[in-house]
């Protein structure tokens, strides 16, 4: 947000806003089966429009990061770790991270 003065006046306004990134998830168990889906994904970022003419776009956040780390791994399932998209004019957020790590300890 920002405030442009004069002539005795202020005009406040509000820029686009940037995406939040995505989270961290962290697995450590004897054995994993995962059936379903983990999610962790960037949030998009906004768009404003300044007096009708000026478009303006926060840009997207980072996807997360999703570490497995087990003994066995029965399952892996899907992940998504993407980047949400850019506002106008704004860039994307950069993809994340997922790895299950086995040990293969018995």
């Amino acid at each position: 947000m920002y405030s442009i003065s004069g002539g005795g006046s202020t005009e406040t306004l509000s820029g686009a806003v940037g995406g939040n990134g995505g989270g961290m998830i962290r697995i450590v168990a004897k054995s994993h089966k995962n059936i379903g889906s983990y999610i962790s994904t960037g949030l998009n970022g906004t768009s404003v429009t300044v007096d009708g003419a000026i478009q303006t776009g926060g840009g997207g956040g980072g996807g997360g990061v999703i570490l497995v780390v087990c003994e066995r791994n029965l399952s892996s399932g899907t992940a998504s770790v993407g980047g949400g998209a850019g506002g106008s004019y704004g860039g994307s957020g950069g993809a994340g991270w997922y790895r299950v790590i086995e040990l293969g300890v018995n």
